[in-house]
């Protein structure tokens, strides 16, 4: 008869250790493979929504804007005039007039100079209506020159009695055109004022309908 191998307390604990830590292992490797799983399940649902919303801002923004541009050399004067009749707009939400008397000063003397000018851009919001995009306060410059009262005193005083007339100053003391306003000034340097190109580029934006971005 075969006999039974006998077994010791020590090696008993010893196989109770082993199976003990045998199944931890297996439990933690469990844990480890439904963590995947689930990281896994995130990782392909936040994919999805990602391309959900990409579809989506693909169906609500253009992929290019259409515009087109070209320049136009408007005289000082038919600017003033596009202005007056209010064909010439200066959107309420740009900043008002900063520039100093000095700074439009000089602008006025570059034109009676001949002097080059940087363009100004105007979008053409329809045949008849252009929005300054860039040169405001060149613009108003001019315009408060012709009309004979700074910009700034429009807003300050609303009898023209207390404006103080538009005067170049800022220039040299021998310069032909220090301290003169516009009604001082020589005929042919009015003239010459007044026909003394600014160049415009004007801007049409023809896709998106919606203009919002050319502002």
């Amino acid at each position: 008869m075969a006999k039974l191998p006998i077994v010791l307390p020590e090696a008993m604990e010893t196989l109770t250790d082993k199976n003990m830590v045998s199944e931890s292992l297996e439990e933690t490797h469990a844990h480890q493979v439904e963590s995947e799983i689930a990281d896994q399940k995130s990782t392909q649902t936040n994919y999805i929504e990602s391309i959900d919303s990409e579809e989506k801002d693909r169906e609500t923004t253009p992929s290019e804007y259409k515009i087109m541009s070209y320049p136009a050399d408007f005289t000082l004067e038919v600017l003033h005039e596009k202005f007056k009749k209010e064909e010439i707009i200066m959107p309420a939400f740009q900043r008002h007039f900063v520039w100093k008397r000095s700074q439009a000063s000089k602008l006025i003397e570059s034109f009676l100079l001949g002097l080059p000018v940087p363009p100004i851009f105007l979008y053409s919001k329809s045949d008849e209506e252009l929005v300054v995009i860039d040169g405001q306060q060149r613009l108003k410059s001019v315009f408060s020159f012709f009309d004979g009262y700074f910009e700034s005193e429009y807003n300050q005083f609303s009898d023209s009695k207390k404006r103080s007339p538009f005067k170049l100053v800022g220039l040299n003391e021998k310069s032909r055109f220090y301290n003169k306003s516009f009604n001082m000034l020589e005929d042919e340097s009015c003239r010459k004022l007044k026909n003394s190109t600014l160049r415009s580029i004007i801007v049409n934006q023809m896709d998106p309908e919606d203009d919002t971005s050319m502002y």
